[in-house]
């Protein structure tokens, strides 16, 4: 599993999010920056952890790594939240703005780490296959 490049493509997605959102929703008369910078660190810190728990440099069959990849996106999916009611907690701001910066942002990352996964899992069947 090429690893550094799945923590890659979750950074840039974030990095990418950020800047998008930073950009545009002050265009819509939505908090952007200061929002921002808050949220995507949080997101891409437990991102980011729930990828390297499941070890990706260790060689597993293919079938143990859709369990293990599994394991780690539920703990992501229970641990964000939390850490989400944290940061609320001391950045107090609109509800719905930063519900959209945080889901917008975890999606972002969870979409770039599936596509990375998925591009690596078909490089390797196509050059078994050969």
């Amino acid at each position: 599993m090429r690893w550094g490049l799945v923590i890659a493509a979750m950074i840039g997605a974030a990095v990418l999010f950020g800047c998008a959102w930073g950009w545009l929703a002050p265009r819509g008369g939505w908090i952007g920056w200061p929002l921002v910078l808050r949220v995507v660190p949080v997101v891409l810190a437990i991102a980011i952890l729930g990828w390297l728990v499941a070890m990706p440099w260790r060689p597993r069959p293919a079938v143990d790594w859709v369990t293990v990849w599994l394991g780690g996106t539920v703990a992501r999916l229970l641990l964000t939240p939390l850490a989400c009611f944290g940061l609320y907690s001391i950045f107090p701001c609109d509800t719905a703005q930063f519900v959209a910066a945080a889901g917008g942002c975890c999606f972002a990352v969870v979409l770039a780490e599936v596509g990375m996964i998925a591009a690596t899992l078909q490089i390797r069947s196509g050059s078994a296959a050969r």
